[in-house]
């Protein structure tokens, strides 16, 4: 018999026809919850297999994230000064920065362009009259100032 039957055999309790059948049935029910835990937990342990190394690997792609996104966003000095001159002083064209710094405007173009890419500066309009391009920061710029601690 079942798990119940025998526990109610054992006991001594005295069951009619009807309640025999109700417990065979619960007898059967119950094996049947045993046999889809054991599977489970079967299922279980292999899933847990699978889990472990990719948490792993997670945590280790996390770290080389943090490494390579804190190398790779390093600039060149060059490029720090007119990334926080355009900071302090908005909206300047490429003709007073490379003015201030004594440098070729192409130079400087050159250096705010790939500022640009990084999307850490925009040109905010050009002058069509002066033939001057206006430049601005943007949020990952300051982003950048900030991690620095060259922001007021």
């Amino acid at each position: 018999m079942g798990a119940i039957s025998d526990t109610l055999r054992r006991l001594g309790i005295p069951l009619d026809q009807q309640q025999r059948r109700e417990i065979a049935a619960l007898d059967d029910e119950f094996s049947e919850m045993k046999a889809e835990i054991q599977r489970l937990k079967a299922q279980n342990l292999k899933l847990q297999a699978k889990v472990n190394p990719l948490e792993r690997e997670i945590e280790r792609l996390k770290h080389r994230i943090e490494e390579n996104s804190s190398n790779t966003t390093t600039l060149p000095e060059i490029r720090e000064t007119i990334l926080l001159m355009v900071f302090k002083h908005k909206d300047l064209t490429t003709e007073q920065i490379a003015f201030d710094l004594k440098m070729e405007p192409e130079t400087v173009v050159f250096h705010l362009e790939e500022l640009m890419d990084l999307e850490m500066v925009g040109d905010t309009h050009w002058d069509d009259v002066n033939g001057m391009r206006h430049w601005h920061v943007l949020q990952p710029g300051r982003r950048y100032l900030d991690r620095l601690g060259k922001l007021p």
